[in-house]
């Protein structure tokens, strides 16, 4: 995935947004609680306009946003009602209706202080409609419409705030009754909504939370409002849908008879939540598996060196030179190790060079076979005439062991695993004449519906149960396979299995290629007499190389951090013609820094850099332009030739 961390510039966790939608529940269930008791003020027998306009006033404030700060006027008839708090303020929202098309019926709530203004104002879109609201319910009253005729006209009133509304509103009755419900309950759980009034609303609940659902209602039956919580609601498909919910009491008098709330639907909210976590987890890992291999390849260039220096020599008995080789051999597939660890960190860059796809593919069948269960044939079919690729070998077992594995979950009452490989011309509108390998993964299994085909490369996508699975592996085979310039199709049809075919083109250009091996020298032209300034903290790594490289001719200094160095170059300037230095060293100063000091005092001197983690790799390309550089581990002779074609100024 691009920048996993970014995962991410959604901020789906940030506190701010979160607090937002918090504060926008609470309003909302304020706004609706205010609109319900006016109506059962203005149903009232009571006739009296002083007690309805005074009563109404009282209970303004508390559903705007700032209650502590909020008054309000009503103006009708020559007469004007108002807060005791009242006072003119800039602050204001203001709605004016006619009665009977003649006198003039105003409303008018203010802010008593300076308040943080939105675009639109100090005032929310909801309060501007909500004051609308209050009057055209003041004018019917007043007008003598019946109750029902007032009522009818409330309803419609409502509905910008409850029927058009995204968020589930709701109320539930003191016998714990679902008494009413808007559509947007539809939209979210699939439910009808007659389906579910007058039915105890824990059942629509996970089991695991009706417990403490209905114990939070219990206290808003005691008067008390409930800060947002969190329950998960079945939906008709069989899943259960996240909601965040607010509830209020639902007051008829002085008496509490029922609640009313809202809930917003955080679903994709929260999954996007634990994919970040996700995210963080897997940068985690990735970073603990780089550190360890950035370690273990230090130890393995110490066993690479000392082996090829055993090697070297022509009079070991036969015995202990088949011994030798079954060591380096041991080392070599340790190194492949290390390489898939810091692919799988997503810190190793591609290294191609020319494979036999063939011999990747059975060299990784014994390997597979343990992954697989013994339900699962394994069957390998190679075109023993398939030319060689230019690929990073490590890479490409990564994308086998992904395929297989993919293919091994979609078989969970077994089946048969057939890997191919097989000549491809190229492909239709391709008219660089390129051809390509194709190594084709195929399973019996389940299959994949259609409907996914086209997400199953998307990181974090899987069809698999929680914890069976990251999404992950699918989005590395398709990350892979795009860095060698190829592509896979997808053939998958449910219950009859699944088919991914791997193109990869016969040539790959990348900068990542250096002449650091010995094929363009022999061994006599490695030698030489220049001074060499070696820079490694790992002290036995360090006395090896020295051993090594004095070995061939070269006068060989040596330090173990950055400082130290200097004080080499101090005593000895003039003497040194190539720093070789790893990347990461301690004490503050690190290989970029002390090659961009020591060639700033001696633009002559050549540098060699090295390291066993590759991110310091592309940290130099970005900062220095190309640079010469060899990955740990390394074999004594692909070191020394490195050295001797930095040294003679070679491409």
């Amino acid at each position: 995935m691009k920048d996993k961390k970014r995962l991410l510039s959604l901020d789906v966790g940030s506190d701010q947004g979160s607090s937002e939608a918090l504060h926008h529940l609470r309003e909302r269930v304020k706004e609706l609680n205010l609109l319900h008791q006016t109506a059962r003020l203005l149903l009232d027998d009571n006739p009296d306009i002083d007690f309805r306009f005074n009563r109404l006033l009282d209970m303004i404030p508390s559903a705007f946003q700032y209650p502590g700060i909020t008054a309000a006027r009503i103006q009708y008839a020559g007469m004007t009602y108002s807060t005791r708090n009242f006072n003119d303020s800039p602050h204001k929202l203001l709605n004016e209706v006619k009665v009977y098309n003649e006198e003039k019926l105003t409303i008018e709530v203010v802010y008593l202080d300076d308040r943080p203004e939105a675009d639109e104002g100090p005032f929310l879109k909801e309060e501007r409609t909500l004051l609308h609201s209050l009057s055209e319910m003041l004018k019917l009253s007043l007008e003598g419409k019946s109750a029902q005729t007032a009522l009818e006209r409330t309803k419609n009133m409502y509905r910008s705030l409850v029927e058009d509304a995204r968020d589930v509103i709701f109320s539930i009755s003191a016998e714990g009754n679902l008494a009413s419900l808007n559509p947007a309950f539809e939209s979210i759980t699939g439910w009808s909504i007659h389906e579910w009034l007058g039915r105890p609303f824990p059942e629509i609940l996970h089991p695991e939370d009706r417990d403490r659902a209905w114990s939070l209602f219990k206290r808003v039956l005691q008067g008390h409002s409930i800060d947002p919580f969190v329950m998960r609601l079945a939906g008709e498909d069989g899943g259960y849908r996240i909601l965040e919910f607010t509830a209020t009491p639902h007051h008829e008098g002085s008496s509490v008879t029922g609640a009313l709330g809202v809930g917003r639907d955080i679903t994709e909210r929260r999954q996007l939540e634990d994919n970040l976590r996700q995210a963080q987890k897997m940068e985690s890992i990735g970073q603990l598996a780089a550190g360890i291999a950035h370690d273990f390849n230090n130890i393995l260039t110490v066993n690479q060196v000392n082996l090829s220096m055993i090697q070297d020599r022509k009079d070991l008995p036969w015995d202990v030179s088949q011994c030798i080789s079954e060591i380096a051999l041991a080392t070599d597939r340790a190194a492949k190790l290390t390489r898939q660890l810091l692919v799988f960190s997503r810190k190793q860059e591609l290294r191609p060079e020319r494979i036999d796809l063939n011999k990747v593919v059975r060299d990784i069948t014994h390997l597979l076979r343990r992954i697989l269960r013994e339900n699962i044939s394994l069957s390998i079919e190679c075109d023993e005439a398939l030319p060689k690729i230019k690929a990073d070998s490590g890479m490409i077992e990564q994308v086998i062991m992904n395929l297989a594995i993919n293919a091994r979950d979609a078989m969970p009452e077994g089946g048969s695993l057939v890997i191919r490989t097989e000549s491809a011309s190229p492909r239709s509108g391709d008219v660089s004449g390129t051809n390509y390998a194709c190594l084709t993964v195929s399973d019996s299994g389940t299959g994949i519906p259609d409907e996914y085909i086209q997400n199953i490369f998307d990181p974090f996508f899987t069809r698999k149960g929680k914890g069976d699975g990251t999404g992950l592996g699918l989005a590395m085979v398709d990350s892979i396979v795009k860095q060698h310039s190829g592509w896979i199709d997808v053939e998958s049809e449910e219950g009859k299995g699944s088919s991914f075919k791997v193109f990869i083109p016969n040539e790959v250009k990348t900068n990542a290629e250096k002449k650091t091996t010995s094929e363009s020298y022999d061994s006599q032209r490695l030698k030489g007499d220049e001074t060499i300034l070696i820079v490694e903290d790992d002290s036995e790594l360090l006395r090896l190389l020295k051993l090594m490289i004095s070995r061939y001719g070269y006068r060989v200094f040596t330090a173990e951090s950055g400082m130290e160095a200097m004080d080499v170059w101090r005593e000895h300037r003039g003497e040194i013609d190539l720093l070789f230095t790893d990347i990461l060293m301690p004490e503050g100063v690190d290989g970029f820094e002390l090659g961009a000091r020591l060639q700033q005092e001696d633009p002559e001197l050549k540098v060699l850099f090295t390291s066993g983690y590759s991110r310091e790799k592309t940290r130099a390309m970005e900062t220095a332009g190309e640079v010469p550089f060899i990955q740990k581990p390394y074999k004594s002779v692909e070191l020394i030739s490195a050295i001797r074609f930095c040294l003679d100024g070679e491409p």
